[in-house]
């Protein structure tokens, strides 16, 4: 490896380790509304690190170019440029960059793509630049790649440690029985145990099956605009009135029934679930399970109407048991509620935009 390649490598690590730094200072996220709140504000911040990050470290990216700390400017040949970032009107995928010169003239444009192989929403970042510039394209790219996904990951982890919160753990309990039996994990992975208590028709929640969930959804979802945590967090975070669940329907007739999710008694409701709902079952038509009936509430299982077939002869077999661990956990559902319902951390990630630069910033060109 060459010194330039081992600098280029060390500031990438510098980066990341500024960037964790920062978000770990944020208030805990405690409940899933949390996460979803936080999604789209972390892709904020994202953005307005890699315009930092340009600013910083165009020495390296751009040929000639110079940083000016104080004012946040790029020198290139005597003329003062600054990185401007945002996201493509059109392709939610696509990030884009341009290095604006400052002042009434501004200099034919040349444009240069890039792909991201990256973790995430971005697959591809866009650069409008002076045509008589030039930019390290392999160094451009991998600092691009490494702001965004470490922010993926580090949001990621939070969801994951907010889904195994040990109060709620009734979800991984009849995940972790099932799992075995099952066997596939395709089926295991298109299955969610769902439940109605109190009047709040519920999603159970397990780690391992939403991780899943997220890279299947991911896709899809950034072509829709958005990231694949912020669709999945509002599945697993939707509160819908019980007596408009598909699962009331099918413990009071207390057999599996077919449904097309377009007919929900909710979709006037809560139109964008039903949206977020064919992303994640990856179907237009759901079968829905019924295992337990009673006054406090009801558990219920669904998955695409594809998988009937495969799941059903298992859930009948293993209904009671599974019955038997969910009545055994049911007094701790009051805390799943809570989980879906409130928000309890404050993010002001304004506060901490544009802190971040003075982590890595120091051992440039050092």
């Amino acid at each position: 490896m060459t010194t330039e390649n081992a600098q280029k490598e060390e500031i990438i690590e510098s980066l990341k380790g500024s960037l964790i730094s920062d978000l770990d200072n944020l208030p805990r996220l405690e409940t899933i509304p949390d996460v979803i709140k936080t999604a789209g504000s972390i892709e904020n911040y994202l953005r307005d690190s890699l315009r930092q990050a340009i600013g910083i470290y165009s020495p390296a990216i751009i040929r000639g170019s110079k940083y000016d700390a104080r004012t946040g400017e790029i020198e290139i040949l005597g003329c003062a440029y600054e990185a401007r970032v945002g996201e493509h009107i059109r392709d939610s995928t696509v990030v884009e960059v341009a290095l604006v010169q400052l002042g009434p003239s501004q200099p034919k444009w040349r444009r240069t793509a890039f792909n991201l192989p990256g973790h995430g929403r971005y697959r591809k970042a866009v650069m409008y630049l002076p045509a008589h510039i030039e930019v390290d394209r392999d160094w451009f790219t991998a600092m691009t790649n490494a702001i965004f996904t470490t922010g993926y990951f580090w949001l990621e982890e939070r969801f994951r440690s907010v889904l195994s919160h040990p109060e709620i753990s009734i979800g991984v309990e009849l995940y972790s029985y099932l799992r075995p039996v099952l066997a596939n994990d395709d089926l295991m992975n298109s299955l969610w145990f769902g439940c109605g208590i109190r009047g709040h028709g519920v999603y159970l929640l397990d780690p391992t099956v939403a991780m899943a969930a997220l890279e299947m959804v991911s896709p899809s979802a950034a072509k829709a605009g958005r990231s694949g945590l912020h669709v999945l967090a509002e599945f697993l975070g939707c509160d819908i009135p019980t007596e408009k669940t598909f699962g009331t329907i099918a413990v009071k007739q207390d057999k599996c029934l077919d449904f097309k999710l377009v007919d929900a008694q909710y979709r006037e409701d809560l139109p964008m679930l039903v949206k977020v709902q064919i992303q994640v079952y990856g179907a237009q038509k759901i079968s829905v399970f019924p295992i337990v009936s009673g006054k406090k509430g009801y558990l219920s299982a669904s998955f695409p109407a594809s998988k009937k077939a495969d799941l059903l002869p298992v859930l009948n077999h293993h209904r009671d048991n599974l019955a038997k661990l969910y009545r055994k956990s049911e007094r701790r559902l009051s805390h799943l509620i809570n989980l879906v319902r409130d928000r309890r951390t404050t993010i002001d990630i304004a506060a901490i935009c544009g802190r971040f630069a003075g982590g890595f910033a120091r051992g440039y060109g050092e």
